[in-house]
Order: structure tokens, then C-alpha cells, then sequence
């Protein structure tokens, strides 16, 4: 008798559960990030039972949020709340099979229960916008019937299946509409409970009443608390896993552009410097070929001065190449590889730098590229636009700050306007959380003052 009893809400488990097998055993064997061995072991524990889906659900949580997160909207994640309802169903159904074991042949019971299994799943499975009004009727409807199936039952030690249905609303509805439900199946319940102690007692001390109305009502607000900050986290764990993705594509999306920024302006240096170059050769060797006949000598120097145009050239594309990805940079030191730029500016320049650099072996790897670029930039811009030949640099670290002050000999300038080397030098600077002033005075060079957080 019990048995034909529970059936019916046996079946619909059954069908949920087969519905949801169908759902995610094809999307298992499609999880390229599986081997075959875990494919089959996920597919044997999907084919178990609820708990067996519960547990994948759970297992692929993250999978599901990246699929279906696209807004900071405060909800959870698909798996983690398919997940908790599947559990809370499981829950109700052994309660189901409890309160019918203690209620034999009491039918109306055993249909109250699977009619509340049938409006746990409509809750769960009815699309919100379509049954936006039906959504928000059926938690009443379904605290009414539980109310009513525990008023019917000889037993009151299940009560809380109460907290179950309770548990499941808060899930799967939002805070405002939880503030209003929140008393309803507390007061039905309490009231409903006292109406059964007072039916069968006939009289009820108010100090029962008082306490049973005070610990009942501590244990619901406690369990639904429970349920209402586990949502909450879960929600703001569901939103930053969001961010973080979001983040790091930005990230890279910033990282590409800086990359193809960088090469734009090292193709933009090769093409102005060997552009400069072959034309000046090409004069050269035409002045050249004119003079072969006529005066040798003069023919000669322009051939020789076309050598040095082009290995001039050369090099400005080998060192525009070299700025690309610096040699060494990250073998070595940023001492080491500042003080082999240094050099590199004499050798290649004329260009002499009395620099004191004072930094410590362990500098971030995350500041060695940047540092590097900007003293780069800062030698560059002095060249090409300050016409200096020569550059004070000071390097230090106090403070958990690394301070680079830079001055230079070249012409100044009575208005400092920022062109595009002083502004990539800014925006490093910025990336990294630093800050940069510059200044400059007609006749008595340009400074540079920065600071960088360590």
C-alpha cells in the first residue's frame, strides 16, 4: 500500500532524472577538456541517480559559468543552482516517503506531497518571463499544502520539510520577494501546530505557547539565514568569477594593443630610418656614377660616403629590431641591462650618460620590461629632440618607491608639449601605478622626475 502510494512522486524523480541523464551524458562525452577514461567515469556516475548528477553538476560548476554568465545580474551560477535544487528535491522525496510510512493508507497525504513535488519543479523549470505570474503564486500554493498535509499527518516530527520548501524559494527567488514569503509559512505552520496541540489537549498554558512560538520561530529564522548568505555567496562568487574572466580578457585585449602599438612604432622608426638612409645612398651613388668618367677621386668618396649612409641605416634598423624584444632583458639584471644600454648610447651615439643606478636584484619581473622602455624612451627623446649629447641619470629605491631622475644637456624649451614618446613614457609609467613630471627651460635641457610604487 505504501509503495503505490509514493509511486507517483517516484516516477516524477525518475523522469527528472532520465530527462537530465539525456541532457548531460552528450554534453560529457563533448567536454574536449576530458579524457576518455574521465568520460566514461563521469558518464557511470551521471547513470547512477540524482546524486550522481548532483555530483557532476558540481564538478563543472566553473564550465557552466563561463558558458552562461554574461552580466553582473545578482544570480548563480546555472550548475551550482540546478545542483542545490536537485538536492532539495532528493531531500523532499525521502521526507515523502517518511511522512507516508507514519500516515499508512492516508491518500489525501501521499497526493498533497507529489502535488508539492510537481509545483517544486514547476518553480524550478518554468521559464521567469513567460510565467512571471505563476511563479510568484506557486511558493504560497505550495506553503498551503504543506501547511495542510502536516495538520493532516499523525505525526509532528517532519516538520521540517517546511524549511525544505522554504529553502527552495529563497534559492530560487530574489530578496524581495523572499521579505514578503518569509512569514507566511512560519505563521501557518505555528498556528496550524498550536490549533493541533489544542484539539487534542484541550487547554494550552501560555508559557507553552510562548516558548514553542520563540523556538520555533529562532530555528526558521536560522535555517533560512543559512540558505540566504549561502545564495548571497554564492552570487557574489558567480559575479567574481565573471570579473576575473572579464579582467584577464581585457588584459590581454590591453597587452595586444600595447604590442601592436610598440610594433607600429618600431615599423614607423625602420621605415623613416631606412627610408633616409637608401635615399641618401641613392644620391651618393648617382653623384657617383657621374663622376666615374670625369673625377675619380670625388666618385670614390661618394661610393664611401654611400657605405656609411647604408651601414648607418643598418644599424638604426638592427637596434629598432633589437628595441622590439631587448637582448637580455630577461637573463639579466635591470642594472645590467640598463648599464649595456648606457654603452650602447656611447658606442652607437656619442651619446654619454653619468648614470647611478642603484636598484635591487630582486625588482619585479613585471617592472624590468617597463623601466627599461621608458630609460630607452627617455635616451631617444633626448637625441632626436632635446639634440643633447649627454644625460644624467639617478636611480634609487626608498620606501618601497624606485625614483629615476633624469636631466639632460640639450637645447630645453620654453613649452613643454608632450609628443608621442613622452606620452608612451607616461602611459607605462601609468600602467604601472607610477607617477612623472616633466620639465624643461629654454637653453638648459629637460628633467624627468619619476616615481613607482614597488
Amino acid at each position: 500500500m505504501i509503495f503505490w502510494h509514493i509511486l507517483p512522486a517516484l516516477l516524477l524523480i525518475l523522469t527528472l532524472q532520465v530527462i537530465l541523464q539525456y541532457r548531460l551524458i552528450p554534453e560529457c562525452l563533448g567536454n574536449r577538456e576530458l579524457s576518455k577514461n574521465a568520460k566514461i567515469f563521469w558518464v557511470v556516475i551521471l547513470l547512477l541517480s540524482l546524486p550522481g548528477i548532483i555530483a557532476y553538476l558540481l564538478a563543472f560548476q566553473k564550465r557552466a559559468g563561463a558558458e552562461t554568465t554574461h552580466d553582473l545580474r545578482p544570480q548563480l551560477n546555472r550548475n551550482i543552482e540546478e545542483s542545490i535544487f536537485l538536492g532539495l528535491l532528493l531531500a523532499f522525496l525521502l521526507y515523502v516517503i517518511a511522512i507516508v510510512r507514519v500516515n499508512p493508507g492516508n491518500l489525501p497525504i501521499a497526493s498533497i506531497l507529489t502535488a508539492c513535488l510537481v509545483i517544486m519543479m514547476g518553480i524550478h523549470y518554468l521559464p521567469h518571463e513567460r510565467f512571471h505570474v505563476l511563479r510568484g503564486v506557486l511558493p504560497y500554493i505550495l506553503a498551503i499544502l504543506i501547511i495542510g498535509q502536516d495538520y493532516l499527518s499523525v505525526s509532528e516530527d517532519y516538520g521540517f520539510v517546511v524549511l525544505l520548501t522554504v529553502a527552495l524559494v529563497i534559492i530560487e527567488y530574489s530578496l524581495r520577494y523572499n521579505i514578503i514569503y518569509f512569514w507566511v509559512p512560519l505563521i501557518l505552520y505555528q498556528a496550524v501546530a498550536l490549533f493541533k496541540f489544542k484539539a487534542a489537549q484541550g487547554y494550552l498554558d501560555g508559557d507553552f505557547i510562548a516558548g514553542y512560538i520563540l523556538s520555533n520561530t529562532v530555528t526558521y529564522c536560522f535555517v533560512t539565514a543559512t540558505f540566504y548568505f549561502a545564495k548571497r555567496q554564492l552570487i557574489q562568487n558567480n559575479q567574481l568569477h565573471y570579473l576575473m574572466k572579464e579582467l584577464k580578457g581585457k588584459t590581454l585585449q590591453l597587452e595586444e594593443a600595447g604590442i601592436l602599438k610598440e610594433r607600429s612604432r618600431i615599423a614607423r622608426e625602420i621605415h623613416d630610418t631606412l627610408g633616409h638612409s637608401l635615399t641618401g645612398a641613392i644620391i651618393q651613388l648617382e653623384v657617383a656614377r657621374k663622376l666615374i668618367d670625369k673625377n675619380s677621386d670625388k666618385a670614390l668618396e661618394a661610393i664611401i660616403r654611400s657605405q656609411e649612409i647604408t651601414r648607418s641605416g643598418f644599424n638604426d634598423v638592427k637596434r629598432a629590431i633589437k628595441a622590439l624584444n631587448p637582448l637580455g632583458i630577461e637573463e639579466l639584471s635591470l642594472s645590467e641591462c640598463l648599464h649595456q644600454l648606457i654603452q650602447e648610447a656611447r658606442d652607437s651615439y656619442n651619446f654619454y650618460i653619468e648614470g647611478d643606478i642603484d636598484l635591487p636584484e630582486d625588482l619585479s619581473d613585471d617592472l624590468k620590461i617597463p623601466v627599461y622602455r621608458i630609460i630607452q624612451e627617455l635616451i631617444t627623446n633626448s637625441i632626436r629632440h632635446g639634440e643633447a649629447s649627454s644625460m644624467e641619470l639617478t636611480m634609487e629605491c626608498h620606501d618601497n618607491t624606485l625614483r629615476i631622475q633624469n636631466h639632460d644637456n640639450g637645447k630645453g624649451c620654453a613649452k613643454l608639449q608632450e609628443g608621442n614618446g613622452l606620452r608612451g613614457i607616461r602611459e607605462r609609467i601609468n600602467q604601472v601605478g607610477g607617477q612623472v613630471r616633466f620639465s624643461s627651460q629654454e637653453g638648459n635641457g629637460f628633467t624627468v622626475l619619476i616615481h613607482i610604487p614597488l
